[in-house]
């Protein structure tokens, strides 16, 4: 048979530090947990099980519903299966979200990323420069131009160039949208740009020859 032992603290151990110890352990679980989820769906967007990734990247969301990498990366596999209306949705509520941890450290960048606001038809931009900021603000364009949403895209290239992207592609895709636009100045202007950067690009010649 078996007995149960009891253990008893020593009368002068202190209870709080006890506690502590234990809602750290268990907050330890918890955030390897969430890791664990987030990761496993990193790892199927980048070999392209888009689908399963959605699922791991749901489970990630729900066990902390502001963890705003989880929606940026579960907007990429929407985004990848043609779902513009959900990725889009998720680009948002990653921008959203991370503004709000941007506020709370006092990053001296939140007034320069006010300016963004319009573009991204959000309160703030709040990724950093050469961060996250650049990336969503692309693929928001990206994704508003395969929705036909051309003036849409133009703000959030904007952004993008205003946040300091500065290769080729993000000019190119600019003057693109601006000739879907029938702005043919304005998307001379920016395939110029774009082929100072990048001479040999064939696509931006054809869209430079067509402006």
């Amino acid at each position: 048979m078996f007995r149960h032992i009891r253990f008893r603290l020593p009368s002068w151990f202190p209870r709080r530090t006890l506690a502590a110890l234990l809602l750290g352990c268990l907050a330890a679980a918890g955030c390897a947990s969430r890791d664990e989820v987030f990761q496993a769906g990193t790892q199927q967007l980048a070999d392209g099980d888009y689908e399963a990734a959605i699922v791991q990247f749901n489970a990630a969301i729900e066990k902390n519903p502001r963890n705003a990498e989880a929606h940026f990366r579960r907007a990429q596999a929407e985004d990848a299966l043609g779902r513009l209306d959900a990725a889009l949705n998720d680009y948002r509520q990653a921008v959203a979200l991370h503004d709000e941890i941007v506020r709370a450290q006092g990053s001296a960048d939140v007034q320069r990323r006010a300016e963004y606001a319009d573009a991204v038809r959000l309160e703030n931009n709040p990724y950093l420069v050469g961060g996250y900021e650049i990336a969503v603000l692309e693929r928001m364009a990206a994704a508003h131009f395969k929705a036909g949403e051309y003036a849409r895209a133009i703000d959030d290239y904007s952004a993008a160039i205003r946040a300091g992207s500065r290769h080729a592609g993000v000019y190119r895709e600019r003057g693109r949208a601006y000739l879907e636009c029938e702005l043919a100045d304005l998307a001379a202007i920016d395939l110029e740009s774009a082929v100072r950067l990048a001479p040999s690009d064939a696509d931006t010649l054809c869209l430079l020859a067509d402006a």
